[in-house]
């Protein structure tokens, strides 16, 4: 972001989203420490429900605007794309519903099956580990640097010749 091309309007966008959700994960994380630390009793369903949404969803999103700056100025096959930002929501929302799943199970007086929780788990991980290779492949693979170039147009062919 520090390159002369930054300067364009979507960068900006794309590092003003990130400022923003680097300062909402650091923000709930100090809450929580302090809460732990001070000792604070929070009960709350709103608390708890934050508890589980913001620590996924922060790291998650930062994870979708790296991959799309890579892809802005890589311009890697939009398949490979596409299959990382599948993946990354994928794993997101299969590791949320099983700690929603935790909560409300536990919340309602029963526990939830645990080998079905491993399994919800595992998938989330596996899908996430799956996300990153494929944004290693967005950042590493070969490919022209640059925003794409407006077509030009071809010069005028001399009759004479």
């Amino acid at each position: 972001m520090l390159i002369p091309r930054s300067n364009d309007p979507t960068d900006r966008l794309l590092l003003a989203f990130g400022a923003i959700t680097l300062l909402i994960v650091a923000t709930w994380t100090t809450v929580a420490y302090a809460i732990e630390l001070l000792r604070v009793n929070v009960s709350g369903d709103p608390f708890i429900l934050a508890s589980v949404v913001i620590p996924s969803a922060g790291p998650t999103a930062l994870l979708l605007l790296v991959g799309w700056e890579i892809q802005r100025y890589r311009r890697q096959p939009y398949a490979l794309f596409v299959g990382f930002v599948v993946l990354v929501l994928f794993g997101w929302t299969t590791g949320l519903a099983a700690n929603l799943w935790i909560f409300f199970g536990f919340r309602s007086g029963g526990v939830p099956p645990l080998t079905s929780l491993f399994i919800l788990f595992a998938v989330a991980g596996i899908a996430h580990l799956v996300g990153l290779f494929l944004l290693l492949l967005l950042a590493l693979l070969r490919r022209a640097s640059g925003p794409i170039p407006e077509p030009t147009s071809a010069p005028p062919v001399d009759s004479n010749l």
